[in-house]
């Protein structure tokens, strides 16, 4: 579903990725890992359009990404929940949630996937008045992962969902990652949850200096000792 060749992006002229390649296939849930300022956030941001690929390309399906703007990219498919969670807290939780239905550019259908959403996430149907500012902060991050399935993605882009959470509630957050990636839908996670994060990946794969120097099965990567250097180097 999507497919990252040799990338290079960065912030102005200083390169941040060099030469980056993974691929996301629809139905599996794949983990970007590694220490503050190898470039993970920054892969996601590459992705979503809101950096330009230097050289290599980014692929859903068999589009091509380089430079089509991040609406395109999003109207394509490709939903960014950003760290931090990007909610608009003067909107309510049914605001906010129909925002997801613009990307679309169409909301034909609209009250059937509110309604599977909703399905989703329960506690939100006797809340729809409430303001987002008013939730907590894992209520918050669940609103963002729910505004972002109302454009129903291919491609899902978390970062950080766990940042700041309580642990009740980040284990709550991963139960409803693990059922995000579909035969429909690929999901790519970045987050410093390493083992958490590895219990509901199929794969993962490890930045380190804007490279990727680690690639296996979650599994694998649970118990290899190499993880836990690359975030002590």
């Amino acid at each position: 579903m999507l497919s990252i060749h040799e990338v290079e992006s960065g912030y102005g002229l200083v390169p941040v990725l060099r030469g980056v390649s993974l691929e996301v296939p629809a139905g599996e849930v794949v983990a970007v890992l590694g220490p503050n300022g190898a470039g993970k956030s920054t892969l996601l941001r590459t992705v979503s359009g809101l950096l330009a690929v230097r050289s290599g390309s980014v692929t859903v399906g068999s589009t091509d990404l380089a430079g089509i703007s991040p609406h395109r990219i999003a109207r394509l498919g490709v939903a960014h929940v950003v760290e931090g969670r990007g909610i608009l807290p003067n909107l309510t939780i049914k605001e906010n949630l129909l925002l997801g239905s613009f990307v679309r550019g169409s909301r034909t259908g609209e009250p059937d996937r509110v309604a599977d959403v909703l399905d989703r996430f329960p506690w939100m149907k006797s809340r729809l008045s409430d303001l987002g500012g008013r939730l907590s902060g894992g209520q918050q991050q669940m609103l963002a992962i729910a505004r972002a399935m109302l454009g129903e993605p291919k491609v899902l882009l978390l970062d950080e969902p766990s940042l700041g959470l309580a642990p009740r509630i980040i284990d709550e957050l991963f139960g409803v990652i693990t059922e995000l990636a579909t035969a429909d839908r690929a999901v790519l996670i970045v987050e410093q949850q390493v083992h958490r994060c590895l219990e509901v990946a199929d794969r993962g794969y490890v930045l380190q200096r804007g490279q990727v120097v680690l690639a296996d099965d979650a599994a694998a990567l649970q118990v290899d000792e190499r993880v836990e250097r690359a975030y002590m180097s």
